[in-house]
């Protein structure tokens, strides 16, 4: 006999099962990172609303930088009906669909966006629009508004006491609620929030930072000659 036991390998304790607890640990984390690698790769889906009188620099960048990051953005009309909507400066955009076809989906987005301008107002007042930030809120997705559009989030009851900014005149009205500060973009957890026309960019290229990559987002600075 040559004195190996051929049942060494299966032996508790043995060279075997020594060796095999480290592989089955190493192609469970393997597997989940490929999940996660597989995760991330699929593209992004974002709602970016819209209302008449909206802000049309600061719809048109956030909607023409995340589509260039290869977001699939759908751009929500609040209204009643499927009909071009008119920006302040005169912009016309028909809307990919309208919002009461999305307020009773379980369905939840990456991302869900408002413009600014005159149609803050009307999301501020929307009930539907409410449902459906509170409930992607809930699960930790990301939210944002740019000028006046970050006081439909107090009107919503959204993420009190957390950091925020908006168009200067609403400064007052959101101080009561939260933290308020003087910067281009502020984010706070799954909350973006920015100021104006001239902060546009920074707004978007956050949302594409937070939503994609930062080596995304800085290859649209660099393509767009953003400095």
């Amino acid at each position: 006999s040559s004195g190996i036991n051929a049942e060494w390998p299966l032996r508790p304790g043995g060279m075997a099962s020594t060796m095999v607890q480290p592989l089955m640990m190493y192609v469970l984390l393997s597997c989940q990172w490929l999940k996660a690698l597989a995760a991330s790769s699929e593209p992004k889906n974002a709602l970016v609303f819209l209302a008449q009188g909206f802000e049309d620099i600061e719809f048109t960048v956030q909607v023409d930088v995340l589509r260039r990051a290869k977001v699939n953005v759908t751009v929500v009309s609040i209204e009643e009906q499927l009909t071009p909507l008119v920006g302040l400066t005169g912009t016309k955009i028909t809307p990919d669909a309208l919002l009461k076809d999305f307020v009773n989906s379980t369905r939840l987005y990456d991302l869900l966006s408002l413009p600014g301008g005159g149609a803050a107002k009307s999301f501020a007042e929307s009930e539907d629009l409410k449902k459906m930030f509170k409930a992607h809120n809930d699960e930790k997705k990301l939210i944002a508004a740019i000028c006046l559009s970050p006081v439909a989030f107090n009107t919503f009851g959204i993420n009190y006491k957390k950091r925020i900014t908006s168009w200067p005149s609403a400064e007052e009205r959101l101080s009561e609620n939260y933290e308020y500060r003087n910067e281009s973009v502020v984010v706070d957890g799954n909350m973006i929030t920015s100021r104006g026309p001239g902060t546009s960019f920074p707004f978007a290229f956050m949302l594409v930072e937070k939503l994609v990559s930062l080596r995304e987002r800085r290859r649209l600075e660099k393509m767009l000659l953003f400095t």
